[in-house]
């Protein structure tokens, strides 16, 4: 019988797939295994690394990415109430050597409450100026009038008295048929036009005293307009942002733009914002310890190296309302006051939220752990045998480097770190002694950032 190569070469196919059937049924066999069933140790001893099932504090840490802002600042912009024309920047502030404020400039706020800060910046004040001139004139003839109105009133109340008593008389005289009804007449009239005269004076004191009442708002108005076309420094603080220059024009727009012409901050104190889906955001409280990260990553298993600063804070608030479009919790992180030297307005930044804590926890180091079929194990070394058992455990809080187990370890128990991916139930190993935990914070009075 003879053979073709076509029919060779579909043996041989066949052959293969066969085979490769043979190793894959193996190969599951072998991981439908029982955990707990015995296996055949190896002939060689497999080098690992190990651990100690240790009990200390464990910390459980939420993390979250924010946005770092200056607790105290202020938008500063000329707000003009009425105005129309264009106003032209005519001042800029100077140090000493004739430079022009710019960012990053520090300026000084007011000294006291009744003081004012630095000016930093005025437009064009002129038409303001002579405005003021021309009401305060205005309120000072205004006042004129009310003096003279007085007067009157009091000279056409004194007349009006005198009629009254004139007339009184006349009456009692014309009782007694001793004046005529022409001289009676007479002095009902003199009676009649002194309270005319008076009635007058009256009216002439309240216009007066409305106009004052007039040009004292409308001096308090273009006053206010005045002290408008200056920008003083509220507070001690940093320029976040200047949009200004000589000769600049600001109109109605820009003036009432969002976007301000002068921006000034106080960078010793610093909050962080994060928005935190309701899941997580109910775990937080105010008071809750935080850690702040500069330009660092959002893992979740590794705190920062030695070159990293860590920032302490705490938890400042927790919005009870979830917003309407990204459906997040607002939590606010208040940075201790002059711990930020190298945070910047704005920055983005990685937070950590302490959300549980256990003094007296069974830990270890979360590497050492070996997850099957939604179960998770750990290896441990009898140290007299150097054989390794599975054990299966229950896990409880963590943080970046260390699980607590709730069951399954003792506290001493040798356990295998890294390696277990070359491990089986009853494999003999070789160790070297267990690892020195890992540092497991930097806080920024030990570590800084290089400048």
């Amino acid at each position: 019988m003879t053979i073709t190569l076509t029919q060779s070469r579909w043996l041989l196919g066949v052959v293969t797939v066969a085979l490769g059937v043979l190793v894959l049924a193996r190969a599951w066999v072998l991981y439908q295994q029982p955990l707990d069933g015995k296996t055949a140790q190896a002939h060689r001893p497999i080098q690992v690394d190990t651990a100690l099932v240790t009990r200390g504090a464990s910390q459980q840490w939420l993390t979250a990415h924010g946005i770092a802002r200056a607790v105290r600042r202020k938008a500063l912009r000329f707000e003009i109430p009425g105005f129309e024309a264009p106003g032209k920047v005519t001042f800029i502030k100077k140090d000493k050597s004739g430079r022009e404020l710019r960012e990053g400039d520090r300026v000084q706020g007011p000294a006291s409450s009744k003081d004012r800060g630095e000016l930093l910046a005025a437009v064009d004040d002129q038409l303001y100026v002579l405005e003021l001139k021309s009401t305060e004139a205005g309120l000072k003839r205004a006042h004129a009038d009310v003096t003279a109105a007085m007067v009157e009133l009091e000279r056409a109340q004194g007349a009006w008295s005198l009629q009254r008593a004139v007339l009184e008389r006349a009456r009692s005289l014309h009782g007694k048929q001793l004046m005529s009804q022409q001289s009676l007449d007479e002095a009902q009239a003199d009676i009649t036009q002194a309270q005319a005269a008076l009635a007058t004076a009256k009216a002439q004191l309240k216009s007066a005293r409305f106009a004052v009442r007039e040009y004292t708002a409308k001096h308090k108005q273009v006053a206010i307009a005045l002290e408008r076309t200056r920008l003083y420094a509220p507070f001690d603080g940093v320029v976040a942002h200047l949009d200004l220059r000589v000769g600049d024009y600001i109109n109605r727009a820009t003036a009432g733009d969002t976007l301000a012409s002068l921006v000034l901050i106080d960078p010793s104190v610093f909050e962080v914002t994060l928005e935190l889906p309701p899941w997580d955001g109910e775990r937080v409280r105010e008071g809750q310890s935080a850690r702040v990260f500069l330009d660092y990553p959002t893992t979740s298993h590794e705190w920062p190296g030695p070159d990293q600063a860590v920032i302490p804070a705490i938890v400042y608030s927790v919005s009870p309302a979830v917003s309407e479009t990204r459906r997040l919790i607002r939590v606010r992180l208040r940075l201790e006051a002059h711990s930020t030297p190298m945070l910047r307005d704005g920055q983005s930044v990685n937070a950590r939220i302490r959300i549980d804590e256990k003094p007296n926890a069974l830990l270890i180091p979360i590497e050492a752990l070996v997850f099957h079929s939604g179960q998770s194990y750990v290896f441990v070394i009898d140290p007299k045998s150097g054989v390794v058992a599975q054990h299966r455990v229950h896990l409880g809080i963590q943080d970046a480097a260390q699980v607590e187990i709730l069951d399954g370890l003792e506290a001493g128990e040798l356990i295998v770190r890294h390696g277990q991916s070359r491990l089986a139930p009853g494999a003999q190993v070789q160790w070297v002694h267990p690892a020195q935990p890992k540092p497991r914070l930097h806080s920024i009075e030990k570590t800084r950032v290089a400048s």
